[in-house]
């Protein structure tokens, strides 16, 4: 009885031993991958701060350009209002002075 009681024990260090071993092996990987997705992780940072600056870059010119095209819209609306005060002041001459035409015939 004592031999098989010894012998269990022996059989149960060596598990625990192998467990041990297992887990350090598993420790190892586990740092591995840590470390690469620690890696990943960095890499992604980085490039996402290159988007951001970018994405940043392209809304200034966007924002510029929104600006100059405002400017442009602005500028020919005014030209048309200007155009079209030119052609009411051209009418109402036009219309005044055939207006005066036919008072100075119907008077004389």
């Amino acid at each position: 009885m004592a031999e098989s009681v010894d012998s269990w024990r022996i059989e149960l260090v060596r598990w625990i031993d192998s467990i041990r071993s297992e887990q350090a092996q598993m420790r190892e990987v586990i740092h591995a991958h840590q470390e690469r997705f620690d890696d990943l992780a960095d890499r992604i940072q980085f490039k996402l701060h290159i988007f951001e600056g970018e994405m940043r870059g392209q809304m200034k010119f966007i924002g510029r350009n929104v600006e100059e095209l405002t400017l442009k819209v602005e500028r020919l609306l005014q030209s048309k209002i200007e155009f079209w005060k030119v052609i009411i002041v051209a009418v109402i001459t036009t219309v005044g002075s055939i207006a005066v035409a036919l008072i100075t015939g119907l008077l004389k």
